[in-house]
């Protein structure tokens, strides 16, 4: 009982002495003890980004990838990125089912690469909006070699990043053949309303939505939303509620995800 009475007496005594030392230490030894810990951090975070950078150069194309690539005649450094960004192996991006737009025909020819991502990453926020933030400057790049990038939703391979070569930003519909039969719009349709918008991106699309991006802010959101309710009411019946609400959405948004349900 003595020894552990003693026990706790130093203890507390330490205890006591190690706030008395934090009270009085000086400025300048807290001011040291910040620098270093900041130091450090600057070093693990540093120890952390080689690291990743190490994984990453040691990503290259596999001979399946680099035989698609060549059968489309595809710029393969152009692509690697696009792997390395995705973590995925190349896959084939087939072609539309010509009656059924829903799905992809296993026996028409590809039409470019896909990189199949999990789920989840398209999660992180609404509308999709990581995907214009982690790939945006890669989009550039192959709009300057004459490919398109956009993330494309494959019912053979889920949600994903997919590269075809084309002229225009439209031709990422026209591949994927969006439409609103509900509504009687065929793909060209939508196309030639979207051109009314100044629209800079196709983001994403699948058989019936289409992700876009505009050049700027809207200058006048409130005609904005009027005509993007008349073309698609979805957007307000299925998704912000009320037109007041996309107009605010549209006053500081360039993006918007418009769907035909």
């Amino acid at each position: 009982m003595f020894y552990a009475l003693s026990l706790l007496v130093i203890i507390a005594i330490y205890i006591v002495l190690e706030i008395i030392a934090r009270v009085f230490k000086s400025s300048a030894a807290i001011e040291l003890e910040q620098r270093h810990r900041h130091i450090m951090a600057k070093k693990a975070l540093k120890a952390e980004q080689d690291a990743a950078k190490r994984i990453l150069d040691r990503i290259t194309l596999s001979g399946s990838e680099s035989a698609l690539l060549s059968s489309l005649d595809f710029d393969q450094d152009l692509i690697l990125k696009l792997k390395k960004l995705t973590k995925s192996e190349a896959k084939p991006l087939l072609q539309i089912h010509h009656e059924d737009i829903t799905y992809e025909s296993p026996d028409a020819p590809c039409e470019g690469i896909f990189f199949p991502i999990p789920d989840a990453y398209f999660q992180k926020s609404l509308n999709y909006g990581s995907v214009i933030w982690d790939y945006g400057d890669l989009m550039d790049e192959c709009e300057s070699k004459g490919y398109l990038l956009f993330m494309n939703d494959s019912h053979t391979y889920g949600k994903g990043m997919a590269v075809i070569k084309g002229s225009e930003i439209w031709d990422v519909i026209r591949y994927r053949k969006t439409q609103a039969d509900n509504f009687g719009l065929r793909t060209e349709d939508i196309i030639e309303r979207l051109k009314t918008w100044d629209v800079c991106r196709v983001i994403g699309v699948s058989f019936d939505w289409v992700l876009i991006k505009f050049t700027n802010y809207s200058s006048d959101p409130n005609r904005l939303a009027q005509e993007i309710y008349a073309f698609c009411p979805d957007t307000v019946m299925q998704g912000c509620g009320t037109l007041e609400h996309l107009e605010d959405y549209l006053d500081v948004s360039d993006e918007i995800l418009l769907w035909w349900d």
